[in-house]
Formats: structure tokens, C-alpha cells, sequence
């Protein structure tokens, strides 16, 4: 009985040693939300420093290498600083402030710039100008201001001007006004970027009196100012879409979330047809970063996205992040949070600048960022992945017969995993990435196997990107990287650039059925400039072929 109890005991000691393969199940045939895209805050410097705001470098970090495609900004509130005129339907652009030295007119080359690599310009609105608030409540006026100088503490009426940044109300007067404001914005960017803004927020974080530039916005009046303003871009024939509103991502608080729901989607006057994409911010109170619950962004996306039929965003979190491993872990982790509970379809980090890129070189949580940011591309679908590990926290993600799965082992132990795709044909490689201590987003090579080793504490991406079906396809070039942008082509011009060791032979510009448009040939060179001046409007092919292989990306002319 001794020896029995013994070779037990033993055989219980080698077992637990022993790591144990975990399956992971993934349904392909189970689809949640179409990604829109991922993205940040700003350019490399804050507007009221000196010029130069960004340089190509920040704008080829964030995009090539972080991998945004949505970049947000702020219509500044001196856009307009008195009243044009009496008449909301008739604009006196001489009265407006957009030159180059303006808040708003410094933003607009690096808006231009890093749009022309494709990327979405999405914009929010901190406060309307001070002439169209009313600050006769006090509990719409925060007790300090952080962005204004020799304030009283506490105010008093009447307020300094300079202190009429920060809270007070849209006047219901106004409404209109407001309107022709936001129009004037949207066409003067424009006019003077070639860049058509893809989303517009009416008002950041509008439930409370924030301590910078800042409006209160409550749920009643939100949802008449949207209507307001949906119908006057409507009128202008704009289509810009609306995000918002932009409060703090929990929807069991009151007064919160539920309110803007009940307000936008019950009343049937409000302007619930114009709101394209129900945002949140991811703070507990406008400052402190919450990393959301799997419990939070159920809530969310069961009393929003299933009642409604809004997609989910995420458009602001990250506020004063320390560079260090830890914090690019829990960002990760939040992400995954809210894609896989959330469902969102859209994730906007705050200040790129100093939080996730420091110089142009991504810092941990930047680097933690970019195995989401990089790999999961517009367009991609979230699909079911699950497995018995409670560790394991997992999100897959399919476009054609793309295939990407994001893995962050939370546990304190090495696990190694398998991918089960139950009757769909498991890919016959994957290249992977990871983010730990010693790898901050790096390339580990091609596993052919099905197995994947996870050390604790790490992100893992997990990339099956069939060439046939991308929009980037052909042999990558040895040691060298190809780029082509924009991608939208509002200008008649295409870039194409080849850093590395090899130069471009021969570029064409094919229709998408395979005809030849423009040809260029003997060319030997690492940069050229394309004049797409008299071909029709619509999708092409270029591909671009080197002495190492070809390259292809699809482009759009507008």
C-alpha cells in the first residue's frame, strides 16, 4: 500500500511539471463588429509651442510603425471669436480665424500630411465660443481652470473673459449658430487640406464642468443640439459622420450613459439618425485612466450596440502614462477588455506624443499598443475565440482568408497553445509578435507547427495574411520597406519610396480587372512621384517590381 501511495505521489510530481498544451477554439463562422480602425491624439508637439508641429518621422512611427489609421484633433473654441453676423445661413469667413498662425490653422499641414497616408481625421470639440455660453449656473462652472491665467479662486461674477473657457452651457439660441460654426469648420479644412474630416464630436465629455476648455452638455439638450446640426450637414450635403458623446465608459452610473441613450434613442425628436458611432472615454472622472471590466463593456455594448444598433467606440484614455512595461500590459489588457466584451469597432489612445510615442520611437504602452494597432486592419471582423485557460485572454480576427489572433497569457506561468478552427482550414503558418519585458512589439519569425509558446506576462500576435486575397500582396523586398501613400487620392499625386538596399525597376498602374493604365519602366530608383492627372475615378493596382520581387497596394482616386 506504501509503494502504491508513493508511485502516486511521484507520478503527481511529474504531472505537475509537465506544461500541458491549451487549445484554442476559434469560430470563424461567429462574427461580431467590422473594425474601423485604431489611432491617437495629435501631432509630435502641442500647438502653442514653437513650429515645426510634426516632422515625416513622427508621422511614419505613428502610421508604419504604431500602425494608426485614425488620428484625432481639437477644433480649437477661438475658430470664431465674435459673432459673424445675426443670420446662421449667411458665413462672413472674414470674421473666422484659420490662418497659419491660429490654433486651429497650425494643425492643418500635419492633418494633410498624415492623412495622405491613408489615415482617418476624426475631430472633437472641447467648448464653443465663449459669446454662445451662458454661465449663469454655478454648477456648470469648474472652480479652477487649468488653461487660463490669474483666475479667481473661487470665481466670482462676472467671469474674466479669459476664465470663459472653461464651462458654462450652449444657449438654446444658438443652436444654430452652432451649426454654421461646425459647417465652416468642416469645409474650411477642407478647402485648405484636401482632407474630408471623418468624424465630428459636438462636445468632449459633456456631463460635467471639466477644469480646461470645456462645455456641459446634458442629455436633453445633446440630443436636440445633434438634431440641429445633423439636419444643417444634411442640408450642406457634408458626410462627415458623428461620434459621441464622449462620457466616461460605464453605463450603470447616474447620471451617465444611460440618460444620453434614453435621450437620443426614445425621443423621437432628438438627432439619434445622425449619431453614427456611440463613443466613451476611458476614465473613471475625465482624468484618472480606467481600464475597463468585462462586466463594464457588456453593459455597454447590450444597452447601446444590441438595443440600438450603434457601434462602439472608444476615442479617449491614456492620460499621463509612465513608460514602463507594466502600464503597456494593463493597455493591452484594456484593449482586449473592450474589443472582446465592448465589441468596438473603433480605439483612439489620448496624446500620442510623450504616451505612446516619445521622439519617434514608441515607448511600452505604444509598443503593447501596436499588436492590436499594426495587424488588425480596418475591415477586419472580430470572430469567436475561446479556450479553457481563464489566463488566456484571446480576440481573433478574419478579413477574406486573413487571419489574426491576439493572445495575452496573464498568468504567472509559460503556457504553449494550439489553434483548433474546428472545420475551417487552419493556415499552414503564422508569423508572430510579442510584447514582454525584453521584446516590446517584435517580429520572432514564422511558426509552421501549431504551437505557440506564451511566457507569462506577454502579448502575442499571432499574423496569417494570405497574399492572394490582400490588399498588399507579392514578395517582400529583402531588407527594404515599401511605401505608398495616400492611399485616397485627392491630389493626382501618389508617393512610392523603398528604403534598403534595392530600387524600383518597373511600376504600374493597373485597373482592378488587370488592364494596364500607366506604365513606367527602366527606372532605377528609391522615390518617385506619380501623376494620376486624367485617369477616372475609381480603385487601381500599382505594383511596383524591384530585382528581389514584387510589391502591390491598392489605391483610390477620387
Amino acid at each position: 500500500m506504501k509503494n502504491k501511495f508513493t508511485k502516486l505521489f511521484l507520478l503527481a510530481i511529474l504531472l505537475s511539471n509537465t506544461i500541458f498544451s491549451q487549445e484554442i477554439q476559434i469560430n470563424k463562422s461567429k462574427e461580431y463588429q467590422t473594425i474601423d480602425g485604431f489611432g491617437g491624439f495629435g501631432a509630435k508637439k502641442v500647438w502653442w509651442d514653437s513650429p515645426p508641429f510634426h516632422d515625416q518621422e513622427y508621422i511614419n512611427t505613428a502610421v508604419d510603425v504604431m500602425g494608426c489609421n485614425i488620428i484625432r484633433t481639437q477644433l480649437y473654441f477661438d475658430f470664431e471669436p465674435a459673432n459673424d453676423n445675426n443670420d446662421p445661413n449667411v458665413l462672413d469667413e472674414s470674421k473666422l480665424r484659420f490662418g497659419t498662425t491660429s490654433d486651429n490653422g497650425k494643425q492643418f499641414s500635419f492633418i494633410k500630411d498624415i492623412a495622405a497616408k491613408g489615415v482617418k481625421i476624426i475631430v472633437s470639440v472641447w467648448t464653443p465660443p465663449s459669446w454662445m455660453k451662458d454661465f449663469s449656473d454655478p454648477k456648470t462652472i469648474p472652480d479652477e481652470c487649468y488653461n487660463c491665467w490669474n483666475c479667481p479662486k473661487p470665481w466670482s461674477y462676472p467671469i474674466p473673459e479669459n476664465r470663459k473657457m472653461c464651462g458654462g452651457v450652449l444657449r438654446t439660441d444658438m443652436y444654430e449658430e452652432y451649426a454654421e460654426y461646425l459647417v465652416a469648420y468642416i469645409k474650411i479644412v477642407k478647402r485648405q487640406t484636401g482632407v474630408d474630416v471623418y468624424g465630428l464630436s459636438i462636445q468632449n465629455e459633456p456631463l460635467f464642468a471639466n477644469p480646461f476648455e470645456a462645455a456641459v452638455l446634458k442629455p436633453e439638450p445633446y440630443a436636440k443640439v445633434l438634431k440641429v446640426v445633423g439636419d444643417r450637414f444634411k442640408k450642406e450635403g457634408l458626410t462627415t459622420k458623428f461620434f459621441g458623446p464622449e462620457h466616461m465608459g460605464e453605463y450603470t452610473w447616474v447620471p451617465g450613459n444611460k440618460e444620453y441613450v434614453n435621450q437620443l434613442f426614445k425621443v423621437t425628436t432628438s438627432g439619434k439618425e445622425y449619431l453614427d458611432m456611440y463613443s466613451v472615454h476611458g476614465y473613471l472622472d475625465g482624468v484618472a485612466n480606467d481600464f475597463g471590466s468585462a462586466e463594464g463593456w457588456t453593459n455597454l455594448y447590450n444597452n447601446i450596440t444590441v438595443a440600438h444598433g450603434k457601434p462602439l467606440w472608444m476615442t479617449e484614455t491614456g492620460n499621463q502614462v509612465p513608460n514602463t512595461f507594466d502600464q503597456g500590459f494593463k493597455f493591452a489588457t484594456a484593449m482586449h477588455l473592450a474589443l472582446k466584451f465592448g465589441h468596438i469597432s473603433g480605439w483612439v489612445f489620448w496624446g500620442l506624443a510623450g504616451n505612446a510615442i516619445n521622439g519617434n520611437t514608441l515607448t511600452n504602452t505604444g509598443a503593447a499598443m501596436k499588436l492590436f494597432y499594426k495587424y488588425i486592419k480596418p475591415g477586419y471582423i472580430n470572430i469567436e475565440a475561446t479556450s479553457t485557460d481563464k489566463d488566456l485572454l484571446i480576440t481573433a480576427y478574419k478579413k477574406d482568408n486573413n487571419l489574426v489572433v491576439v493572445i495575452i497569457n496573464n498568468g504567472t506561468s509559460s503556457k504553449t497553445a494550439q489553434l483548433n478552427l474546428g472545420s475551417a482550414a487552419l493556415p499552414n503558418s503564422f508569423e508572430v509578435y510579442r510584447y514582454s519585458q525584453t521584446q516590446l512589439g517584435v517580429a520572432l519569425g514564422t511558426v509552421s507547427n501549431n504551437s505557440f509558446n506564451l511566457p507569462s506576462k506577454t502579448v502575442t500576435t499571432l499574423v496569417y495574411e494570405d497574399k492572394a486575397t490582400s490588399n498588399e500582396s507579392g514578395i517582400e523586398v529583402s531588407n527594404s520597406q515599401l511605401n505608398i501613400y495616400p492611399t485616397e487620392v485627392y491630389f493626382n499625386e501618389v508617393n512610392i519610396e523603398l528604403s534598403g538596399n534595392s530600387k524600383m525597376e518597373n511600376v504600374d498602374i493597373c485597373s482592378i480587372d488587370g488592364r494596364i493604365a500607366r506604365n513606367y519602366t527602366g527606372l532605377n530608383l528609391n522615390k518617385m512621384t506619380i501623376n494620376t492627372e486624367g485617369l477616372s475615378k475609381g480603385m487601381y493596382i500599382i505594383k511596383v517590381t524591384t530585382s528581389q520581387g514584387v510589391k502591390s497596394k491598392k489605391i483610390n482616386i477620387q
